[in-house]
């Protein structure tokens, strides 16, 4: 069986019904796929696409279906390595109600599974050519992560081309050979993996394929599963494993280092004195030169330069001034996403101040708003300015309403509405008509008669 897909019609499951060149496979679909094609793709163009190999079919002796709790029991005509929760794929049934996917809620011995196919108000018939066979790498039940050395469920193998079974049971968990049926037909190799229920093993010797040989030594319990015992005629199948590397980002810690003019000369010390050199360099072109982060390394380290001025990371500490200064502190974000986008965070300085305590600028604060200048600086509580505020935006300055004291005691409120408001005022208030008309009035003030009066003619 294989599983075609190419993001068009064609996907599905097909029978490999032969091979006529070791480049080419001829197939059928196991149902009908649009636009109607039963006798196998035809000519048609799938390119770009892919397909991949799931595994045998098994016939079916048995096939018995319960419409009151949904439940079918299918009994093999040999061996199946079918696996509770494993998304198992029915085929050649008469009736379509059976023809689909479903999981696998139990396993009884090597031959029966119980599939749950779903209620139904009547029985249909069960007549056909019935075969179960892998959904591949589909969607399968069970917990994301089993955690108990189990390969079903979520855990799905990916199939190598070989399927047999154990021609002797393993009767303990530690021997390393073990006994398979039909092995001079079946192209073992040393370095291969094969999985025999619950467990992953690895050929770890040369295969011989002569004088008869059906046995196999291996490694037991390889990929984290566990040893376990195995009746005769449990399913062996190669399974095909990708070394995938993981790497721990590198990581420097260092402390109390003295930089004595860093980043002058070409690293030889007697050139990189001050007298040597044709410019100064920036605090920021310092701090790059006593440390480089790549490819994901991390460099922590505290340390002085020839100035006194302490150094810990990013971050520089003036020793005459005790100035700080911060350079390129980095944001936390999950990779693919805008670290600024709404509810991520950009607190590279979170003062946690307590309620009584004052942050004081002696001189002044420059917010820059990221490089675009368009990030919003949020101030949650009362803002009090005592001298002129500027603003040079072409959109000027914006709120929902004004007040303006003057030399009164009360201050008037100057809003926007689209009709005569409801609420009363302080005399003074202005309400402007936010849909002013030709031969209407500009808006409502409150007067001291305590009503709101139209105020301002336009002409028509």
């Amino acid at each position: 069986m294989i599983n075609q897909f190419d993001g068009r019609s064609f996907n599905s499951d097909y029978k490999i019904t032969s091979i006529p060149a070791i480049n080419r496979v001829e197939v059928v679909p196991l149902a009908p796929t649009s636009p109607g094609v039963t006798a196998g793709l035809g000519n048609a163009v799938a390119s770009p696409g892919a397909f991949t190999i799931i595994g045998p079919a098994f016939d079916t002796s048995s096939f018995v279906y319960n419409k009151d709790v949904g439940l079918a029991t299918v009994t093999t005509n040999y061996a199946n390595n079918f696996r509770v929760n494993n998304s198992v794929a029915v085929s050649g049934a008469s009736q379509s109600f059976f023809n689909g996917s479903f999981i696998c809620v139990d396993k009884i011995g090597l031959t029966t599974v119980i599939l749950d196919v779903g209620i139904n108000t009547v029985t249909p018939s069960t007549s056909g050519t019935i075969q179960l066979h892998s959904n591949g790498l589909q969607n399968n039940a069970g917990d994301i992560v089993v955690g108990n050395g189990k390969l079903h469920g979520r855990e799905q193998p990916i199939y190598a081309g070989i399927t047999t079974t154990l021609s002797a049971a393993i009767t303990n968990k530690t021997t390393d050979t073990i006994n398979v049926n039909n092995m001079t037909e079946f192209g073992f190799l040393i370095g291969d993996y094969v999985q025999v229920n619950d467990e992953i093993m690895r050929i770890k010797t040369t295969v011989s394929r002569v004088g008869g040989t059906t046995q196999l030594k291996v490694f037991r319990a390889v990929y984290g599963t566990i040893a376990a015992i195995h009746p005769v005629g449990s399913v062996i199948q190669r399974i095909r494993a990708y070394p995938i590397e993981f790497r721990r980002n590198s990581i420097i810690r260092a402390s109390g280092h003295t930089f004595e003019y860093v980043g002058f000369g070409p690293g030889n010390y007697s050139t990189a004195f001050p007298d040597k050199q044709t410019k100064e360099l920036s605090t920021e072109q310092q701090i790059i030169s006593q440390a480089q982060k790549l490819s994901g390394g991390v460099v922590n380290y505290t340390g002085m330069n020839d100035r006194g001025d302490f150094y810990i990371g990013n971050k520089r500490i003036a020793s005459i001034t005790g100035r700080e200064q911060l350079f390129n502190t980095p944001v936390q974000t999950v990779t693919g996403e805008d670290p600024f986008a709404s509810g991520a965070s950009d607190d590279v300085n979170n003062f946690n101040y307590s309620e009584s305590s004052v942050i004081k600028i002696d001189r002044n604060l420059v917010v820059n708003g990221g490089d675009k200048t368009n990030i919003l600086s949020e101030f949650n509580g009362p803002v009090q300015f005592t001298q002129k505020v500027v603003s040079t935006s072409p959109e000027g300055l914006e709120a929902s309403s004004l007040f303006i004291q003057g030399n009164a005691q009360v201050s008037r409120k100057i809003t926007v509405g689209i009709s005569t408001p409801s609420e009363a005022g302080n005399p003074g208030d202005i309400v402007y008509n936010a849909n002013p008309t030709s031969g209407g009035t500009v808006g409502w003030v409150y007067t001291t008669s305590n009503a709101w009066k139209t105020f301002g003619t336009i002409s028509s």
